[in-house]
């Protein structure tokens, strides 16, 4: 028995009932070994699938991404008025001539020294976490590129790296 073609598909699946099929047949010839071919599919369906779920990876870490993003914005924002309330009130007791009253009026107050470093340390963040929605967002773009192309060892070897850069900051990896 002569056979013509080889044919390897693979079910996916997600949560919930969401799944992927990927397939491919290859028509051989009578000189080329069907079990080699069929070895060969096996192993580009699950590169196929890596790459594809690198890319669903990657824009559900940059949804993460953006989301502290703007809580660090809040934060900074809670911050810079905390600073400013407190300079004001610093100001307000520096008037007052009744040493207990100042006293009293200081201690209730937050450490301006600490917010300051607070602040620093949340800017220094929004900072580092634009760095990384900036190379993410480029990824993402790059990677459906080379998608599209059919280049997916090519993606993989250029972005798991960022892949593996996000599960440890994030604690989390598909792979």
């Amino acid at each position: 028995m002569r056979v013509k073609s080889v044919k390897y598909e693979r079910l996916f699946s997600f949560e919930k009932y969401n799944n992927e099929r990927i397939g491919m047949e290859v028509e051989i010839s009578e000189h080329d070994n069907a079990e080699a071919v069929l070895g060969e599919l096996y192993f580009k369906i699950l590169n196929i699938e890596k790459c594809l779920d690198l890319f669903r990876y990657l824009k559900a870490k940059l949804d993460i991404i953006i989301s502290s993003l703007k809580s660090l914005e809040k934060k900074r924002k809670d911050l810079l008025e905390d600073i400013r309330d407190t300079e004001k009130e610093l100001e307000e007791i520096q008037k007052i001539d009744d040493i207990m009253e100042k006293q009293r009026r200081i201690c209730r107050l937050r450490d301006i020294k600490q917010l300051r470093r607070d602040l620093v340390e949340v800017e220094e963040k929004i900072e580092n976490y634009e760095e990384l929605k900036q190379e993410t967002k480029k990824a993402l773009e790059d990677l459906e590129q080379l998608i599209k192309a059919g280049e997916f060892e090519k993606a993989l070897e250029k972005y798991l790296p960022l892949g593996e850069k996000l599960s440890e900051i994030y604690g989390y990896s598909y792979y």
